[in-house]
């Protein structure tokens, strides 16, 4: 009968084979794990600064810079602000949030903002926005005054860490 594996081989092929296994274990213990907080209630400023309020509780902050963006279009974003402050009391600021601002298909004058960043939070750790998404109504008034009327319809944030 044929002897195990490791006896079949000599030692070198061995801990070629182990090596591999053992960066793939040690890998796995430092994964991050992502956590998806609701938004349900906000406010979207006239600047497009966006406030969210998290479920159970914090608040996030998304500052899309969008100077040449019209209603209707499809545009995208980087190198702007994403701010939150989560449950756990961690913290951070980002200055990489990147992504789009659209219409949503086929819903009268709804608009979505999605994003994405990455960065350290308040207790030194590696933390990423998987997703960032608020979504809003934003009517235009036509005559003397004009403007936008910009209202918070809902949003998401997931953060790993």
């Amino acid at each position: 009968m044929a002897g195990g594996l490791l006896e079949d081989m000599d030692m070198n092929k061995a801990i070629y084979l182990l090596v591999p296994v053992t960066l793939a274990l040690a890998g796995a213990a430092h994964a991050q794990t992502t956590t998806t907080y609701q938004a349900p209630t906000g406010s979207v400023s006239s600047s497009m600064i966006i406030g969210m309020n998290l479920t159970p509780s914090g608040s996030a902050t998304l500052e899309p810079s969008l100077p040449s963006c019209y209603l209707g279009s499809t545009c995208t974003f980087s190198g702007s602000l994403l701010s939150y402050s989560l449950p756990d009391g961690s913290t951070t600021t980002m200055g990489n949030f990147s992504g789009t601002f659209a219409p949503l298909p086929g819903v009268l004058n709804e608009y979505v903002v999605k994003g994405h960043a990455s960065g350290v939070d308040s207790l030194g750790r590696p933390v990423k926005v998987k997703r960032a998404i608020a979504t809003m109504t934003i009517v235009g008034h036509s005559g003397r005054g004009g403007g936008e009327t910009k209202t918070y319809t809902g949003g998401l944030l997931a953060v790993a860490n």
